[in-house]
């Protein structure tokens, strides 16, 4: 199976008031994920991600910085 994947996710916190923040609003993230099935039993997956703080993410991370990593795994069926 071969697959090529965009997820777009938005974080809010449930009571941003527990934790002192006057935003809900955490961040947003974007994911690129792709699969790929090599042979019957080998599949390649990478990904690329990064997460962008909003108000309530700034205030809960005391910082603004947008966090971007990547990923690589293999599955091996026997």
């Amino acid at each position: 199976m071969n697959s090529l994947i965009l997820i777009y996710l938005n974080y809010e916190f449930v009571n941003p008031d527990t934790f002192n923040l006057t935003s809900a609003h955490y961040g947003n993230e974007i994911d690129l994920l792709a699969d790929w099935s090599v042979t019957d039993s080998i599949d390649l997956s990478a990904g690329f991600e990064t997460f962008v703080p909003s108000e309530g993410g700034k205030q809960y991370l005391e910082g603004n910085k947008t966090w971007v990593q990547g990923m690589v795994y293999a599955s091996f069926k026997f």
